[in-house]
């Protein structure tokens, strides 16, 4: 009896194991609990019947029904623990609920082997009512875990603040006109704020003559956010305000930049933002107020915004390049070609260029003019596959006098300009895979171009010829030309 108690206890010792993992589904969980009852109530009735529990004071049969109570609460108090999510439950709830879940019906166990049936009963009943517990408060806590996570923190202080920025802008009358709603304006701001305050603002019925106005005055920039913002709608004189309102706003950025005083976030982003509705407007406006987008190339320079930061230098490029002459040649049109220009623009000068009668000669040609010659060497490279060997030559060449000029002025404490750099390390590369047998004669010409482009003022430049030094150890070994 003893060694089949044992072995039935054994088998629910092994089913308990299998509830450990915190992953379980509720179907696996229901399938291992009833199990491990099944196994632990045999097992306690071939200990009841082993004589073990007699000094308990209660008859076999009544031993047999305290068994099946037992691991019955501690398999629905266990169960109820187990089906939870605890790891979305506040700390030290997690750790609590497995300890109990995993522990308790060892003690229960053990209260019948002992046999102690005061510590039998007490840790079934204790299970059962934690299980109880446990369930019916999931909720409660997962809602409190639910508000200490740091999205919900961030949300409820949005929330916050936009009911207060709501309530404060709600607070402004109607008779007020439109100047205290300009401060609600803010692209760095609440949305829902901004779109509130722009509603009230377009709902008076002679909004566009107040902004136009307030183009002169203090609140010039905001006045200038708010119109640009419906372009579809603004009379053309207002939007010729617009524009020198731009020009306007930039200088005074300069010039606050000149103090020490740099403008603020929301202030860029207001010009930056006004400038690209007003300029995509039509080519012919571009055109028309090319002064003001200067104006406003020089401040986003003179901030250092990231590169691509608004409108104001692509389009500054392309109307430069348009104001080419048709028949003004290759060298002014090279300028137009480099690898940080806007795609399109770069596409559309190399297409130009490639219209020119004899070009590839021409080209050649500006490779002995030190002002042209790396221009013209990445046009020649990105033909390479049409170049004869004698231009290939060529190139070569004035990769190497390139290299020399670099290097020079490198001495001289001018390190070259990422554009530089890219066009020098893309013209080699092109170079170095198009024809192997020209490479044994331009290993220095490719070792010099390396080192250059290693002293390239942006460092995520002058990795552009890492390869070459595993290309010169590889062709030396293969000539013989010691390092």
């Amino acid at each position: 009896m003893r060694i089949a108690a044992i072995a039935f206890l054994s088998i629910g010792a092994v089913l308990s194991a299998g509830l450990m993992p915190n992953n379980l589904t509720v179907i696996p969980i229901l399938m291992l609990s009833g199990g491990r009852a099944i196994a632990l109530i045999i097992g306690l009735l071939f200990w009841v019947a082993s004589g073990r529990m007699d000094n308990w004071g209660a008859s076999r049969p009544v031993l047999a029904l305290m068994m099946l109570g037992g691991v019955a609460a501690m398999t629905l108090g266990c169960f109820f623990i187990q089906i939870m999510r605890e790891d979305l439950l506040p700390a030290p709830l997690p750790i609590l609920y497995r300890v109990i879940s995993r522990l308790l019906p060892i003690v229960v166990v053990g209260g019948a082997f002992l046999p102690s049936r005061r510590l039998f009963l007490v840790s079934a009943a204790l299970t059962l009512v934690t299980g109880i517990f446990a369930g019916a408060s999931w909720d409660t806590f997962n809602r409190q875990y639910n508000a200490n996570l740091p999205k919900s923190k961030e949300q409820r202080e949005h929330d916050e603040l936009l009911a207060a920025k709501t309530q404060e802008l709600e607070r402004i009358p109607a008779s007020a006109g439109l100047e205290p709603l300009l401060e609600f304006v803010d692209p760095k701001g609440l949305y829902e704020v901004r779109s509130n305050a722009l509603t009230r603002i377009e709902a008076a019925p002679d909004w566009v003559a107040q902004l136009s106005k307030m183009l002169e005055g203090g609140h010039r920039l905001r006045a200038l956010y708010v119109l640009t913002r419906r372009v579809d709608v603004l009379p053309a004189d207002v939007l010729e305000q617009c524009w020198s309102s731009i020009g306007v706003v930039a200088r005074e950025f300069k010039e606050r930049l000149k103090r020490g005083s740099t403008p603020t976030e929301s202030e860029q982003q207001m010009l930056i933002d006004s400038v690209g509705e007003v300029g995509d407007k039509s080519a012919a406006a571009r055109e028309k107020h090319f002064a003001e987008l200067v104006e406003m190339r020089d401040f986003l320079r003179a901030a250092k915004t990231s590169p691509g930061v608004g409108h104001a230098e692509p389009w500054v490029r392309s109307i430069q390049f348009h104001r080419v002459p048709q028949d003004a040649g290759i060298a002014p049109l090279l300028e137009f070609t480099g690898p940080f220009e806007a795609l399109d623009l770069r596409q559309e000068a190399l297409a130009r260029i490639a219209k020119v009668p004899d070009s590839t000669a021409k080209l050649d040609a500006l490779l002995d003019d030190s002002s042209h010659r790396l221009d013209a060497l990445a046009v020649l490279a990105a033909r390479i596959d049409e170049l004869p060997e004698e231009v290939q030559e060529r190139c070569w060449q004035a990769a190497g006098a390139t290299a020399k000029e670099m290097a020079s002025e490198i001495k001289r404490g001018n390190l070259p300009s990422g554009s530089d750099a890219r066009k020098l390390s893309s013209s080699v590369g092109a170079l170095w895979r198009k024809n192997v047998p020209l490479r044994d004669r331009h290993m220095v010409e490719l070792a010099a171009a390396r080192d250059v482009v290693r002293k390239a003022r942006d460092e995520w430049e002058r990795t552009g010829l890492d390869w070459a030094d595993a290309a010169l150890a590889a062709a030396r070994q293969s000539t013989g030309v010691a390092k």
